[in-house]
């Protein structure tokens, strides 16, 4: 729930898990056992609601990644960010070398 993110959920996972609740709790309802189906019942709304959560936390996470895309290098992405040389720089690297060399 800290970090909002749900990519080690899978929804193959999540609609076997519910498939297999709505046919316990049709067999439970069908026979009267009522102890069966409580907790089942209980156990596929928990879930519905994390697969909706994924869907919710899944679709935000591609919206910030396209944000993300779209603004381009900050400030606080410094591996993206080109650096280039001054000239300055070069003159005083030229000069470097011919005097490296002239010794």
């Amino acid at each position: 729930y800290k970090i909002k993110k749900a990519g080690d959920i899978s929804y193959i996972y999540q609609f076997i898990y519910i498939f297999g609740c709505t046919f316990t709790n049709i067999y439970a309802i069908s026979l009267g056992l009522w102890p069966i189906f409580v907790p089942c019942l209980i156990e596929q709304i928990l879930i519905m609601m994390l697969t909706v959560m994924k869907y919710v936390y899944d679709k935000e996470e591609a919206r910030n990644i396209m944000l993300l895309k779209e603004e381009g290098p900050t400030l606080h992405s410094v591996e993206s960010t080109p650096i280039k040389a001054s000239e300055e720089d070069s003159d005083v690297e030229a000069a470097n070398v011919s005097n490296s060399n002239n010794n």
